[in-house]
């Protein structure tokens, strides 16, 4: 800036001036993949103005890029370090083409021996992946669109299998499984006697003469094994005292016999 007074003397002065840089966005949208999916996405980028920048976007979401998304409209508001605001909206659009698999149905048993293992499948589609979980129960194995499992003390259990296409399109099936808690020889069942019950440090296991050569094993409810031991004759004694207190199944079993008893530790 330049001053002249009067008596023609002259001053001439600089100023600084700092400029803002303006704010905007771009954003790219990813569109789901499969019918009735919610894997859509955008990617935000900011331009210009002053970081650091806050996010805030119609589905609540205060992150700069956002996923896990439904076909519609997401709008988002940013503001930088300078209180600028700019407003956009991005487009998730849906996929007319590739349904979601068809799943299923499993099959294998509806009701099921406790501690015994069983076979579950679903029929086999080419291109997809199968994955297998299972509550109230142990995973065994499983080989695609097959697995085995072996059910803890009960009563219910489900299964559940899910399905992943050459597409990268998801569906889930299951199946509830009632889990019978009884021996599977039971004629020799009540021959067993198992005393004192609930038990703090001991127990007492008496057996016919058809168990007297078996191993006694404890599982807990989660069906994981706590104790075991060899059964040699006819009256036996497990230590129990180092187990948690909880409710554990009892089994007795050799290659000819097995028999589940219930046993409360205190």
């Amino acid at each position: 800036m330049t001053v002249t007074d009067s008596s023609g003397c002259t001053l001439i002065q600089s100023f600084y001036v700092d400029t803002i840089p303006s704010l905007s966005l771009a954003l790219v949208s990813s569109d789901v993949t499969c019918i009735n999916s919610n894997n859509g996405a955008i990617d935000l980028t900011v331009i210009g103005g002053v970081s650091p920048y806050t996010f805030l976007w119609s589905n609540s979401a205060t992150t700069e890029d956002i996923s896990g998304l439904a076909p519609g409209t997401y709008t988002v508001t940013v503001t930088d370090n300078a209180s600028q605001s700019t407003v956009e909206a991005g487009v998730v659009g849906s996929n007319p083409i590739h349904p979601d698999p068809v799943v299923g149905p499993v099959t294998g048993p509806s009701s099921a021996q406790s501690w015994v293992t069983f076979p579950y499948s679903v029929p086999a589609t080419n291109g997809s992946s199968f994955t297998w979980t299972v509550s109230g129960g142990l995973l065994s194995s499983s080989t695609s669109n097959s697995a085995f499992i072996q059910w803890n003390a009960g009563p219910a259990g489900v299964v559940y299998v899910s399905e992943s296409d050459a597409n990268g399109c998801w569906a889930m099936d299951s199946l509830e499984v009632e889990i019978l808690f009884v021996g599977i020889d039971e004629k020799h069942e009540n021959s067993v006697v198992v005393y004192p019950n609930p038990a703090a440090d001991f127990v007492q296991i008496n057996v016919p003469t058809i168990l007297e050569n078996s191993t006694a094993t404890l599982h807990d409810m989660q069906g994981k094994l706590a104790f075991t031991q060899r059964i040699a004759g006819q009256y036996n004694q497990l230590d129990i005292s180092l187990l948690p207190a909880g409710v554990y199944i009892l089994r007795i079993a050799n290659d000819d016999v097995t028999v589940n008893h219930r046993i409360s530790v205190q």
